[in-house]
């Protein structure tokens, strides 16, 4: 066992792969970017895996099972839309978005995302394993409603804020989520 303990637990055996790789200087999509009046975006629709995971059944557990990550789409942010931060939607909206308020020293105030058909409001902002694009932009930046068919959705502004704050609909939000280092 690693001296920090493991990061997950389980029943049976499990292995992970990992991948490493370099990224030109200055060329990386990063999460620290994000600047008070950026838009904020999500691509999909969020709470599917969520509601997959709760149900066992149906395209909610098939999109659980397999995700399918925005490898495209992540150019076309960083080339075409120069985006000003973005993250993949891993651990859950509300924590991810958390993160790159933290990073980026910023808040965030949100409405709803767009949610998966059947997926409740809890599962969209707090539900794992979507694999969906969080991204900020440029005020004013002309954003299609569509990238490959996935849409592109605006949930909110950054906003000058306590770092990590986030506000729903004008009510602040608990960063809910998966966390891997919580007890």
């Amino acid at each position: 066992m690693l001296a920090g303990g493991d990061l997950s637990h389980g029943e049976i055996v499990a292995c992970d792969v990992m991948l490493c790789g370099a990224v030109p200087t200055g060329k990386a999509l990063r999460r620290d970017g994000a600047k008070p009046g950026d838009r904020i975006y999500v691509s999909g629709a969020l709470g599917g895996s969520a509601l997959g995971l709760a149900t066992g059944k149906g395209k909610a557990w098939k999109r659980h099972l397999h995700p399918e990550p925005r490898l495209a789409l992540g150019t076309f942010l960083r080339r075409k839309l120069r985006a000003t931060a973005a993250m993949d939607v891993s651990d859950g909206l509300s924590l991810d978005l958390q993160r790159l308020c933290l990073a980026s020293g910023v808040g965030a105030e949100i409405t709803t995302p767009p949610r998966f058909p059947g997926a409740t409001s809890e599962q969209a902002l707090h539900g794992g394993e979507e694999y969906e694009l969080l991204f900020t932009v440029f005020p004013g930046t002309r954003v299609p409603p569509f990238f490959e068919g996935v849409p592109l959705t605006c949930i909110g502004t950054i906003i000058s804020s306590l770092a990590g704050s986030i506000l729903h609909d004008g009510a602040p939000l608990e960063a809910l989520g998966y966390d891997h280092f919580r007890k």
